[in-house]
């Protein structure tokens, strides 16, 4: 089991445990697949994972993240004098073997050129354009990616100006997202 799915299923437990009513899931999409070698005519091997064929044929889209929490949430803020209430649809996740900064440590908050990460970027920042709260989670070890992956999902479902604390504590790690489109509300008071 790698690293970045060790922290990940301790994640799930916590989750199982801490929250067994909140709707949430795990995409598989990502995660290494067992795959088989089929000789070729001429001696040529070939291989390829089953289990991915299957997932993309079902819809898997590369870059997705890692896991999916389903509960909205709104938090209340005042902007320019106004009250505001900003509402978020749900919480993304996609984890980061320990060490492995989706972003250079140099604090230019600029992305690394990988890929694959840049296709998970990507995917983030959508869904933070469509109004939902989406996070890389990385650290030094398993236990730091759990801990900070953990800190996230508790801040978000707990703390009364969560996103913006979530935004700020990964903003501090070196990360830089485009601005949330969260469904905003202006108020007066609130019944």
């Amino acid at each position: 089991m790698s690293k970045e799915l060790q922290a990940q299923s301790m994640f799930a437990q916590y989750v199982a445990l801490q929250y067994p009513d909140l709707v949430c899931q795990a995409d598989a999409n990502g995660k290494q697949a067992p795959t088989k070698s089929v000789r070729r005519k001429g001696g040529v091997v070939a291989n390829y994972a089953p289990q991915a064929i299957k997932m993309k044929k079902a819809g898997a889209r590369r870059g997705f993240p890692d896991w999916f929490c389903y509960r909205p949430k709104a938090e209340q803020r005042i902007e320019g004098g106004v009250k505001q209430l900003h509402v978020f649809h749900g919480l993304a996740l996609e984890f980061k073997a320990p060490n492995v900064c989706p972003f250079y440590k140099n604090g230019s908050g600029k992305l690394k050129s990988d890929v694959h990460v840049q296709e998970q970027y990507q995917v983030l920042n959508q869904l933070r354009g469509e109004g939902y709260a989406a996070f890389f989670v990385w650290g030094n070890s398993v236990g730091d990616v759990y801990d900070n992956a953990r800190w996230t999902l508790d801040t978000y479902l707990h703390n009364r100006k969560r996103v913006e604390a979530i935004d700020e504590f990964w903003r501090k790690k070196g990360a830089v997202y485009e601005p949330i489109n969260s469904f905003v509300m202006a108020y007066s008071a609130m019944c």
